[in-house]
């Protein structure tokens, strides 16, 4: 969340135009200094203890723009975005001519001829910085693979209140096959089916499960992460679905039947990550938050000692197979109580 500190910062980063904080005036001092003063054959000690400070202090500026993004007032965040995100940059940038400088490889030629682009002179404190920074062409900054769509979307910690939404993603990315007119007569039957056991069982408590919105606050994808998927599976069977039967008692019960997973898939791959994603919403952005959900979840999973983890995908579901296979997963093997289910997994 946000503290008092960051909301210091941003004012003082965005405080008139040709005056500034305290501290964002001290930090571009700092950078002038260290712009001016590099000389390999000099004295170095205190031109990267200085560099050391200002490189931190970009961080805690790149730290401020991630709080922003999970503030509860949308409106706010999308008026400050585009500035927060242009000096946050803008700094990142002079941060890495920093580390380019006292770099004995100096490959690149972006900082070297000096040539700059016109129309890429601004104002403010990021036109402050970008004067005295030695740009090369200002076209090579940008690299063309980058992409330039302006929604913003928020990764976030699931809570208990994203239920309702969880179980209206689920009934629009269910497979046709599986809806019939009695399954449409009861509105969460699907959700209760998919994910209901995992919300009901006490033992998962949301642990490394993530919920994804756009800029519209439209409920675009979620992930369930079950570290003890073999626990999980034995509560399926020894408890949700004898409860399925009775809430629905007037269902076909067939559809409630669970499968019975081989032994070898427990021991070799006992995390499992089920994602859960409306590829109508999600489109060329699908692959990039795909990745980073991924980052986010295996990086916690390592820390407590795994290394491995799998998913359950309906082969009818050919998009989300492709996108397990883009992120890394590989097939190991169908199973075989049950011909439309693959099996995923993937090492960390």
């Amino acid at each position: 969340e946000l503290t008092v500190d960051d909301i210091r910062l941003l004012v003082e980063l965005f405080y008139l135009p040709y005056e500034h904080g305290a501290n964002a005036q001290q930090m571009f001092c700092d950078f002038y200094w260290l712009r001016y003063n590099y000389s390999r054959h000099g004295k170095l000690d205190e031109w990267r203890c200085r560099a050391s400070s200002f490189h931190d202090r970009v961080k805690s500026i790149n730290r401020l723009v991630q709080r922003l993004t999970t503030i509860h007032n949308r409106c706010l965040l999308y008026d400050i975005y585009s500035y927060i995100t242009d000096i946050s940059s803008t700094i990142s940038l002079c941060s890495r001519y920093l580390y380019w400088l006292d770099n004995e490889e100096k490959r690149s030629k972006v900082f070297l001829s000096g040539d700059v682009e016109p129309g890429s002179k601004r104002g403010g404190l990021v036109g402050e910085y970008l004067n005295i920074l030695p740009r090369g062409d200002f076209q090579s900054i940008l690299h063309p693979d980058v992409d330039c769509s302006s929604d913003i979307f928020c990764i976030r910690p699931m809570i208990t209140n994203d239920q309702s939404c969880m179980y209206e993603l689920c009934r629009r990315i269910c497979n046709e096959d599986e809806i019939d007119d009695q399954l449409k007569g009861n509105s969460n039957v699907i959700g209760d089916k998919m994910i209901g056991g995992y919300l009901f069982s006490l033992s998962n408590h949301f642990r490394l499960c993530y919920c994804v919105e756009n800029s519209k606050d439209d409920f675009c994808a979620f992930v369930l992460t079950m570290i003890e998927s073999e626990k999980y599976d034995k509560f399926i069977e020894s408890t949700w679905i004898s409860q399925l039967h009775q809430k629905y008692s007037t269902i076909d019960q067939n559809i409630f039947e669970s499968t019975e997973y081989p032994q070898w898939i427990y021991d070799q791959y006992p995390v499992r990550i089920q994602l859960f994603v409306d590829f109508t919403i999600l489109t060329h952005q699908t692959y990039f938050l795909g990745n980073k959900l991924m980052k986010i979840i295996s990086d916690q999973l390592i820390q407590q000692g795994y290394r491995s983890c799998h998913a359950l995908v309906d082969e009818r579901n050919c998009l989300l197979y492709q996108y397990y296979l883009r992120l890394g997963f590989l097939p190991i093997s169908t199973i075989e109580q049950d011909h439309h289910v693959i099996l995923v997994a993937k090492q960390f």
